[in-house]
């Protein structure tokens, strides 16, 4: 059973191994579930990264339109 509309999960999945090309990461959440077990794939991308990659991360996302900001009640960037 889909959760999410394949059209969004299709771009997620896309831009999910634009992503692999740019940076070392650790994928977390519902993608790595996904390519772990083929469940239920996801429309958001949940990784953990080094802070020394981090700004790779920051521009590939620039160069794509996205913000990547900080949550400061949860401390952490998203």
């Amino acid at each position: 059973m889909e959760l999410w509309n394949e059209i969004v999960t299709e771009k997620s999945y896309n831009l999910l191994l634009e992503l692999k090309k740019t940076s070392k990461f650790v994928l977390i959440g519902g993608w790595a579930n996904w390519l772990y077990s083929q469940t239920a794939k996801s429309k958001d991308i949940d990784i953990y990264i080094n802070f020394s990659d981090f700004f790779k991360l920051q521009n590939f996302f620039v160069s794509k339109g996205i913000s990547i900001n900080l949550n400061r009640k949860l401390n952490k960037y998203e």
